[in-house]
């Protein structure tokens, strides 16, 4: 699956030796549904069959728009690049900003992630009277 760039910022750390580049690369969360209501995997341009849910003010999860109606689990890839400590412009290897992609290959077991996407993602949001279960925290660093 590609994954649609959203946001590519620069990120000074401190120190000249600390100088970084990154990107947050986020999947798009809605997914197409064929004319038998089974999910659309694949587009001709490898895009469109998948959009960005529309947030929703109240703290919901988002909502899909009718023609993507299969909501999934939101994924975004951040990347921190060095930069060197010389003087002159710094660029990707692939071009310009906008080129900086990512591919994301799931390896989940399909029935765990299941489990996982109900109890840590459907039954929120997360409150003091609905407290997120333990195996839904991150853990270490």
């Amino acid at each position: 699956m590609e994954v649609r760039e959203r946001h590519v910022v620069g990120v000074p750390t401190g120190a000249m030796h600390e100088r970084q580049v990154g990107g947050a690369h986020q999947v798009p969360d809605c997914l197409a549904e064929d004319s038998n209501g089974q999910p659309l995997l694949d587009s001709a341009d490898h895009r469109s069959h998948m959009v960005d849910a529309v947030p929703q003010s109240d703290g919901r999860r988002q909502d899909c728009p009718s023609v993507h109606p299969t909501l999934l689990p939101q994924l975004q890839m951040n990347v921190r690049y060095p930069m060197p400590t010389t003087k002159g412009k710094v660029k990707l290897s692939s071009g310009e900003y906008s080129t900086m992609h990512a591919h994301f290959y799931s390896a989940w077991e399909a029935g765990k992630l299941a489990e996982l996407v109900d109890s840590c993602i459907n039954a929120g949001p997360f409150t003091a009277s609905n407290p997120k279960p333990e195996e839904c925290k991150i853990t270490g660093t």
